[in-house]
């Protein structure tokens, strides 16, 4: 699991301390499966469409997305709310090249999670269009 507020490495990526804030504060939330108020603090703090994909994008020193710590943490209800906010974080890859539904398949966790997470992606392009899930789902 990952190491939580790991601070020196968050500062590195983003010099802007009100971001380095409220991607700490989200992180604490994803892995803590608070909906209310991640959902909450990204309402409050964001109000510019293009701000909150970007927020919602940003990467762990892991490189793993708010989608991969959450599902990772067991907070699938989380993951799907993000992904409402930016579908093609489903298919987003971190360091270990895994997607979100590489690490529920990995906790044994699939079926629950994989209905869920594909229920929200739809209407994503890339989801659609192309093979990449049925491929990440036969994969295990």
């Amino acid at each position: 699991m990952e190491a939580h507020h790991r601070t020196q490495d968050f500062e590195e990526t983003d010099g802007d301390a009100d971001n380095l804030r409220l991607y700490q504060q989200l992180y604490s939330y994803a892995t803590r499966g608070n909906t209310n108020r991640f959902n909450d603090t990204i309402a409050n703090e964001l109000h510019d469409p293009n701000a909150r994909v970007q927020l919602l994008s940003r990467r762990s020193p892991q490189n793993n997305t708010f989608v991969h710590i959450a599902v990772r943490s067991g907070h699938v209800e989380l993951a799907a709310k993000i992904l409402q906010d930016h579908k093609p974080l489903l298919l987003e890859k971190n360091f270990e090249g895994d997607t979100a539904l590489h690490i529920a398949a990995k906790a044994e966790d699939i079926d629950t999670t994989t209905n869920t997470l594909l229920r929200e992606a739809r209407g994503t392009t890339n989801v659609e269009n192309t093979g990449d899930v049925l491929t990440l789902l036969r994969m295990y």
